[in-house]
């Protein structure tokens, strides 16, 4: 039961940052940036919770992934706008919408993956830096 509550969490405000953004954007392109912002935090998340589940309670990887990052992306939307192109018969237009945002999407993991892991190797020299400071201090 808790992890349903802790989705639901994650879930509303991931909702409410998508209904912000696109309502500041023209859609698609809110609906192309909720889901790219969605794909970069996933990434993210994937090294600090995924990787290290053994050390994060489940009840908050489920409040992240699927709660608050499911919330702030809209497949749904995004499937009916293509939807809409091809209906008014912009078949190029649908094409490319769903080529760049899938190209985006991955490519946005991929960053967030290597963001996350470059702010933990900066983090980990940092610390080695110290602890070789504090020896050579020491002698």
């Amino acid at each position: 039961m808790l992890n349903l509550i802790f989705v639901f969490i994650g879930g509303a405000f991931g909702s409410l940052i998508r209904y912000m953004v696109s309502n500041r954007v023209i859609l698609p392109y809110g609906t192309l940036l909720v889901n790219i912002f969605g794909c970069f935090i996933l990434g993210i998340l994937s090294v600090f919770v995924l990787k290290r589940a053994k050390y994060i309670p489940q009840k908050l990887r489920l409040g992240l992934t699927s709660g608050f990052c499911g919330g702030v992306t809209t497949f749904s939307t995004f499937s009916y706008e293509v939807f809409v192109y091809i209906q008014k018969t912009l078949y190029i237009e649908a094409l490319l919408y769903v080529c760049v945002s899938l190209i985006l999407g991955i490519l946005f993991v991929y960053f967030g993956i290597e963001f996350c892991r470059l702010c933990l190797k900066l983090h980990l020299d940092n610390k080695r830096a110290k602890l070789r400071q504090e020896f050579l201090e020491g002698e």
